[in-house]
């Protein structure tokens, strides 16, 4: 239990100051340009998955351990988890001078639209694993 209470703060306070809103809403955006972004949704998403690790170490809830976790909700975060991986990946991978999954060059479009899609699935990865249950 000490270990998922100091693993949460940990990750709440690494992912709670980087959000998407932060990342792209309003006139204060953190980003300046696609590159920094997705670095900067790369921290969000590691910083939960700290969380999310935590939770899925946690005895499973049948057992009667006064924390515990939800067998469908580790399957849950950790197909989330995959798909940020992946939109993150391949974001990193444009702003980095990569090539799409088509082997096309990508456009400065393309690349934004990707590290906005990147910045998203970590912002949903950081919700989802911050309303993980604690029982």
């Amino acid at each position: 239990m000490k270990k998922f209470l100091i693993a949460s703060a940990l990750a709440l306070s690494l992912g709670g100051c980087a959000t998407y809103q932060a990342l792209f809403g309003g006139g204060t955006s953190l980003c300046s340009n696609a590159s920094q972004c997705v670095y900067q949704a790369k921290g969000v998403f590691a910083s939960s998955l700290v969380l999310a690790n935590a939770y899925a170490a946690l005895p499973t809830c049948p057992q009667g351990a006064p924390v515990c976790k939800d067998v469908a909700t580790v399957k849950a975060i950790d197909s989330q988890a995959h798909s940020a991986k992946s939109g993150l990946d391949l974001a990193d991978a444009l702003v980095n001078g990569g090539l799409l999954p088509n082997g096309a060059t990508p456009t400065a479009a393309q690349i934004s639209e990707a590290a906005t899609q990147a910045a998203a699935l970590a912002q949903g990865f950081q919700t989802a694993t911050t309303s993980l249950p604690h029982n």
